[in-house]
């Protein structure tokens, strides 16, 4: 039986997408700068868009040109205002929504599981991170990106005609262009190139004989294989940080963490609750929250596996599932990972759950009690992503506003550390769990800031530096002013105390 397609009112559907996405991205319109995001605070920002090509970052060794050119662009015309970022921010997730939204219809999954699917993307908590960071661009972009390459190249393998149009289709390459933009907006880009190759080998069938079918699949090939080269000439010029095994942050390991990183992201993408909360549940061993979460998670999946289990036989269904999976090949070995990185395998997430659950609503169709299972399991996974969304949203707000607060105390008492003289920030007890980007205790909230600290001072000939309370090397001394916390007010210490 073939299932009616969502074709009819694409665009007020995109419409609907955006307004979702500012609805529960709002509190972070105006979020300021604050920790990894000043290490893209450029000054001055060079308006040469190419020139971010070929240099590196001073502070930060990653190789992220797109994102790199487009705020130091904001900042020219903008300063720190950071309502350009977060708008464009905004629309760009909208865009992977309806994205995930023609992918699924395209794939002829049915008209509630695409317009579903989609929701979730836009409303889910896994996508805060990404959508409310100032120095996030490249996530939102290169996530984008690299979907769109592997639509473009499976619509392009799968078109009527294939053997007539040959490499030089223009799908195959705005495709093509899609996995450049991928590659260069981030260097989690590089799984899109073993997906965009194995969507090529399989979904085109070779012609006949050994020698047709191996050059069919080099022509198929090489074009990727030369960007992906141009890629990493490119990368070799303008990043210091290379993929190495190590027990750095970064470094990449073979072993338990692996299985561990694949749960932790997967889990982030598909549960109806905050992280934050199910983090601050573990934390502080709140088990009663914890039986809560714990419940309504195994309602939601249960669901989704009968779902799923009710459409095994479809390929389609379980080509999601792999392309989810391989999203995040080339991020699961490194030691440690964080939230942000669910992104990049949301759109296939969002797409299981829709699936799962439109298909277990079929079944319980007839069966008044499972129905309204059904409808409560549905109904809490949307609204749960989207309050909990606007609730972490509004964190990093206040995370923002906090380092910005801090900063323009802290600037005048920099300027009086001695000539070449040490800065040092010292951070008070923790009160609660920290968590990634939302509870940032603090002078966390100027971690990576340090030298934007000297900078605002107009001290770069001093070091900054933050330490904790226990630090032997963090007292007052000659030649250091010693900054610590009461609330939020900054106090100095000197060798007689505050």
């Amino acid at each position: 039986m073939t299932r009616r397609q969502p074709t009819d009112r694409p665009l007020q559907w995109f419409l609907a997408l955006v307004v979702v996405s500012f609805a529960v991205g709002a509190p972070a319109l105006h979020g300021p700068y604050y920790a990894d995001d000043f290490q893209f605070v450029f000054d001055p920002p060079h308006l040469d868009p190419f020139y971010h090509f070929s240099h590196e970052n001073p502070h930060n060794p990653f190789y992220r040109p797109i994102q790199s050119a487009l705020l130091a662009a904001v900042q020219s015309g903008f300063g720190l205002s950071t309502w350009p970022i977060h708008a464009g921010s905004i629309v760009l997730h909208a865009l992977l929504g309806f994205l995930v939204f023609r992918m699924v219809s395209g794939l002829g999954l049915g008209r509630g599981e695409a317009r579903l699917a989609s929701l979730l993307v836009v409303a889910s908590q896994a996508a805060v991170p990404a959508v409310a960071g100032n120095d996030t661009l490249s996530q939102l972009l290169g996530t984008l990106a690299g979907y769109l390459s592997l639509w473009w190249f499976y619509r392009w393998a799968r078109g009527e005609k294939v053997s007539a149009r040959g490499i030089g289709d223009r799908r195959y390459l705005g495709a093509l262009a899609m996995l450049a933009v991928a590659l260069f907006a981030k260097e989690t880009g590089v799984a899109f190139v073993l997906l965009a190759a194995l969507v090529l080998l399989t979904g085109l069938p070779a012609p006949r004989g050994p020698v047709p079918g191996m050059r069919a699949r080099a022509a198929r090939l090489v074009p990727i294989g030369v960007v992906f080269v141009l890629y990493l000439a490119a990368r070799s010029a303008g990043a210091s940080a290379v993929p190495e095994m190590g027990e750095n942050r970064y470094g990449f390991a073979l072993g338990l963490n692996i299985p561990r990183n694949l749960a932790m992201l997967w889990t982030a993408a598909t549960i109806p609750f905050s992280s934050v909360t199910m983090f601050t549940a573990v934390a502080t061993g709140d088990r009663m929250t914890l039986a809560g979460l714990g419940a309504a998670y195994a309602v939601l999946l249960s669901l989704v596996a009968v779902g799923l289990w009710r459409r095994r036989r479809e390929a389609r269904v379980w080509w999601q599932a792999g392309v989810g999976l391989l999203s995040v090949a080339t991020i699961v070995p490194i030691k440690q990972v964080s939230e942000l990185y669910a992104y990049q395998l949301l759109p296939a997430a969002a797409a299981l759950l829709a699936v799962g659950l439109v298909s277990a609503g079929q079944a319980a169709r007839q069966r008044k009690p499972w129905r309204i299972l059904w409808m409560v399991a549905v109904a809490s996974l949307v609204a749960g992503n989207a309050v909990a969304s606007f609730s972490k949203a509004g964190m990093m707000h206040a995370c923002g506003t906090r380092a910005a607060v801090l900063l323009d105390q802290i600037a005048p008492l920099a300027r009086e550390a001695p000539a070449g003289g040490e800065l040092v920030l010292v951070n008070p007890p923790a009160e609660g769990p920290a968590y990634s980007t939302f509870r940032v205790p603090g002078f966390g909230v100027l971690r990576h800031a340090e030298h934007y600290v000297a900078r605002r001072a107009g001290r770069e000939d001093i070091t900054v530096r933050i330490a904790s309370g226990d630090d032997g090397d963090a007292g007052p001394a000659p030649g250091r002013v010693v900054l610590g916390l009461d609330g939020d007010r900054v106090r100095r210490y000197d060798l007689s105390g505050p």
